[in-house]
């Protein structure tokens, strides 16, 4: 273990395999003061000798690893990556694996800048991309939970998502309850606003596709302003974050003549060579662009949740707004009777 102006780090063990070409870290950890600690008990890493059908060069396994800072908490039960010398699936260079993924944030006045930046960009994919597939989406809006203590909250629930989950007490959030269960602890001038989709995928503009086999959220908020009581809870199964898959090339159905066939190959044998170049130029410049992130299952929880701090009420109502300035440009449509229809279907429209 090491000490340096409040630094301190710390690997208790070092085992090398040479057979395999491996090392392993063992309770690896670092802190710094009270602020900021990482741990993790196994870092394994491996080399391997790349070919033609496995390409991979190196592998990396983390196990138990937890990061906590003075804004929020971060675990995972285990994080793979794998690198490979060149792409399997169009740019595609590293591949990340991220089981039982879970982040917890204290207060969403502090959201960290990584959480930020994913939530913008997933939002401005669900506003402005291409919706390509969603099989179920289900909201159900509480706006006053006054009567219910001690009488039946029922969650819908198909028996594979888990919208049990965020409210068995497993985020330790108050007034948690269970499906069908009595929830004594619910507060009077609360409102709940639940969510769940089945097999949501959004292409966004860079041919990036987001799915998720479910997503299933609830934002719990106090009427009271003076309370200033809110939390937020989202748990999506199955998620990935790749490049969208490209149609295949259609062939033209024109006869081509001998000289085109003798050439077609040789072009195709330089566009393999130079295709390297491009991929990392591309890279350099947008290095998420050849990662590919599998999530199997990912738990988000605010302890304290502000409406104000939600990237959705904020890039909504901008999406709003200039919706609204394009109708006014339309002399025809009349605006008044628009909003009152989408304010209406909002409130009203509990499938989509």
């Amino acid at each position: 273990m090491v000490s340096l102006f409040g630094h301190v780090v710390g690997v208790r063990g070092v085992r090398i395999h040479p057979w395999d070409c491996s090392i392993s870290l063992y309770d690896v950890s670092y802190s710094y003061t009270s602020v900021l600690s990482i741990s993790s008990p196994h870092l394994h890493i491996s080399l391997h000798l790349p070919t033609p059908s496995n390409p991979t060069f190196m592998t990396a396994t983390l196990y138990d690893y937890d990061y906590t800072d003075t804004a929020h908490r971060v675990s995972l039960s285990k994080l793979h990556l794998t690198f490979a010398l060149f792409p399997v699936v169009p740019d595609t260079l590293i591949a990340a694996v991220l089981d039982d993924f879970r982040v917890r944030v204290f207060t969403s006045e502090n959201t960290p800048p990584w959480l930020q930046t994913l939530r913008g960009n997933l939002i401005r994919t669900v506003l402005n991309g291409e919706h390509i597939r969603l099989d179920d989406f289900n909201t159900k809006f509480i706006l006053s939970t006054t009567g219910i203590r001690g009488s039946t909250l029922t969650i819908p629930n198909d028996g594979d998502t888990n919208t049990e989950d965020l409210a068995n007490g497993h985020h330790d959030l108050p007034g948690s309850y269970k499906s069908g269960e009595s929830c004594p602890d619910v507060d009077d001038e609360e409102a709940v606003v639940s969510l769940n989709a089945s097999e949501w995928h959004i292409k966004n503009f860079q041919d990036r596709l987001y799915s998720f086999g479910s997503v299933d959220a609830q934002l719990r908020r106090a009427w009271d302003p003076q309370a200033d009581r809110g939390s937020f809870v989202l748990i999506a199964k199955n998620s990935c974050w790749v490049l969208a898959p490209n149609p295949p090339p259609t062939e033209p159905t024109v006869s081509r003549s001998i000289l085109c066939t003798l050439c077609a190959k040789p072009l195709h044998l330089l566009q393999a060579l130079l295709s390297p170049l491009p991929l990392a130029l591309k890279t350099i410049h947008d290095p998420a662009s050849a990662i590919t992130l599998h999530v199997p299952r990912l738990d988000v929880t605010f302890d304290r949740f502000r409406l104000q701090d939600a990237e959705l009420v904020r890039q909504g109502a901008e999406f709003v707004r200039r919706r609204y300035v394009l109708l006014q440009e339309k002399e025809e449509m009349d605006v008044g009777d628009f909003l009152q229809d989408m304010l209406m279907q909002g409130i009203l429209g509990g499938k989509a």
